[in-house]
């Protein structure tokens, strides 16, 4: 926040009423100045921090990925170098480095959803209507302790798609933080679906609102994304949950290992980009053979030219 030197001054003025009004000026520029250093210096330790704490997260999403003798450095300006030896999948690789993974478990605000016409719904009760959105949006119809969330599925295709929305409570029930493990199973029709572990706080506090919430919906939000709601049908304990939904086997095996590694502490954008392919390799070979031969005939020149015939001789030698 900005400082305000009226409320400074205000407040010198007060401790040492014997200042007379240019010592009182005085010292206000100076306690102005000393608190404005001190807000920069405590700005950039915690960027320094979030920039390691990013690093530490990003280590931790490589070795779950299974990538084998990674590099991963701080670079300059505040960037964090990723090195892949080996990793054919790019994509998944990205997602795993700069995805946030910020899970939250909030409420569905159901009696919000029962006003909205049927016409609005698509079948699973996710409105659709842009119009209606817009407007609940702008007419502030949700009220303060509600929101919209975009509910996500995976296409044909594996793409993630926005099929509607769903009215959220603000409020966090738990906080993804909380999840100790987490591991891409199958049910008994083959589907994919991640298990996960809570400690001991997320545990009393999903048993808290499961058992508070039974026959309401609980979205499992990522990234600001419902990925499932179920209903609730009864007080879950004992600190152990799924998630479920549309996934792949390498999208099951991303979300797992984001999940287990925790969120970032700060969103990452990727500035740059290369993929070195095994011609490096052959080009270094090709350059050693060439710088090879013109060494040999460098020193044969010069012993034929120095030594005559029996430099020659030697040379072939």
């Amino acid at each position: 926040a900005d400082l305000n030197p009226g409320l400074v001054k205000e407040t010198l003025k007060k401790e040492h009423p014997e200042y007379s009004e240019k010592v009182l000026e005085e010292k206000t520029a100076e306690k102005v100045e000393e608190t404005r250093k001190k807000m920069e210096e405590k700005f950039e330790l915690e960027k320094n921090e979030g920039i390691d704490r990013a690093l530490m997260k990003i280590q931790s999403r490589i070795d779950q990925f299974g990538v084998s003798e990674p590099v991963i450095r701080k670079g300059p300006q505040n960037t964090i170098v990723v090195e892949l030896p080996g990793e054919k999948d790019k994509e998944s690789a990205k997602e795993i480095v700069t995805r946030v993974g910020r899970l939250t478990l909030q409420l569905v605000n159901d009696e919000f959803l029962k006003k909205v016409p049927f016409d609005k719904k698509d079948r699973a009760g996710n409105i659709v209507e842009r119009d209606f959105i817009n407007e609940a949006k702008r007419t502030n119809a949700l009220g303060a302790d509600t929101e919209f969330s975009w509910v996500q599925e995976m296409d044909r295709f594996g793409v993630a798609k926005n099929i509607g929305v769903l009215p959220v409570f603000k409020k966090v029930e738990v906080d993804g933080e909380r999840i100790t493990d987490a591991r891409i199973n199958f049910d008994q029709t083959g589907e994919v679906y991640i298990s996960f572990e809570l400690d001991r706080a997320g545990a009393e506090a999903f048993a808290a609102v499961t058992k508070a919430s039974i026959g309401k919906r609980l979205a499992i939000v990522l990234d600001e994304k419902i990925q499932s709601a179920p209903v609730i049908q009864s007080e879950i304990s004992g600190g152990r949950a799924q998630i479920t939904g549309s996934f792949s086997m390498e999208e099951g095996k991303t979300l797992a290992a984001i999940l287990r590694s925790g969120s970032l502490p700060v969103p990452l954008k990727i500035e740059e980009e290369r993929v070195v392919g095994p011609s490096l390799g052959a080009d270094q070979i090709a350059r050693g053979l060439d710088a090879g031969w013109a060494a040999f005939f460098l020193a044969f020149l010069f012993c034929v030219g120095y030594y005559r015939w029996s430099g020659m001789n030697v040379t072939l030698t």
